[in-house]
Order: C-alpha cells, then structure tokens, then sequence
C-alpha cells in the first residue's frame, strides 16, 4: 500500500502511528513490520533512526496485543556504494 507520501507504504508518522496499531489489533494475522528509509544515498545516522523508530512501533504493538507478535522486522533501503571502483 502506497500514497503520494509514500511509494513503500504507510507513513509510520504521528497521524498514521495510532491507525497502524489499530489494525495490528484488528488483524491477528499482521505479524511483520517494514521500514524503507531510502536507496543509495541516505546517510547511515538516518537509517539508525528509522531502525529506532520501527522498533519503538514494535514495542508498541506488543504491548497492545501480546509479546511475540511481531516475527519479522525489515529494514529496506541500501547503502551508498561506488560502482566506479
């Protein structure tokens, strides 16, 4: 699912935060979380704070439905790299 915020998904922003953890406890089966923070250029102090801020949702949905929900946690996005070298 995608808006013309995002083309990964659903914003994990304060608006969009309360609505995720409303179907997390809608939804027995929603067992995964995904975080792409960008491609080939996002610096590593970004991607730090996007792992951050997913696992703080993560602690959010457990303690609202049960610990051990969550099965997988994804980190999307890559690293810069020289393809010149």
């Amino acid at each position: 699912v995608s808006d013309v915020r995002s083309k990964f998904g659903i914003p994990l922003d304060d608006e969009n935060r309360p609505l995720i953890l409303a179907r997390f406890k809608q939804y027995p089966w929603l067992d995964s979380v995904h975080i792409h923070v960008g491609s080939q250029g996002c610096s590593m102090e970004q991607h730090a704070s996007g792992a951050a801020k997913l696992a703080e949702f993560v602690e959010d949905v457990e303690s609202a439905v049960g610990a051990g929900r969550i099965r997988v946690i994804d980190i999307g996005g890559g690293l810069p790299v020289n393809f010149g070298s």
